[in-house]
């Protein structure tokens, strides 16, 4: 009976990682010249979210993140966006970098990047499910 709950439960795992059909914005590489900040210590483990319905297409996923505040780790919920045309999302990012007095935390905000050089990427409109749409 055990084998069998083992098998039952690794077989929906593998339907479920397989059937996954959610749009999430285009994601791409990032360039050199992106600014960062120093931080005092690395954000918590990102949350999960329980995503709202979806808006339909052309919308995307575009995840949360954790946003440094100064002092502090904030988090910023994940929306539902029409991705900026020729433009790639960039996640949030942090390293160590060697630094006079040891190493500092450098963090990356996240941000949208052209595709092509000579490209201006505005920030991305926030959809509205269907049920916002008709209050």
């Amino acid at each position: 009976m055990k084998r069998l709950r083992t098998q039952g439960l690794a077989a929906a795992l593998l339907l479920f990682g397989c059937g996954s059909s959610l749009r999430a914005v285009p994601r791409g590489p990032t360039s050199g010249n992106i600014p960062w900040i120093v931080v005092d210590y690395p954000p918590p483990p990102a949350e999960v979210e329980q995503l709202p319905p979806d808006p339909g297409k052309p919308c995307a996923w575009q995840d949360g993140h954790f946003q440094w505040l100064g002092r502090r780790w904030q988090w910023t919920d994940g929306k539902w966006v029409i991705p900026p045309k020729g433009c790639h999302y960039v996640d949030p990012w942090m390293s160590w970098v060697p630094s006079r007095n040891g190493q500092e935390l450098h963090y990356w905000l996240p941000r949208w990047l052209p595709n092509v050089a000579n490209t201006i990427c505005q920030q991305p409109v926030t959809c509205r499910s269907q049920h916002q749409r008709a209050q």
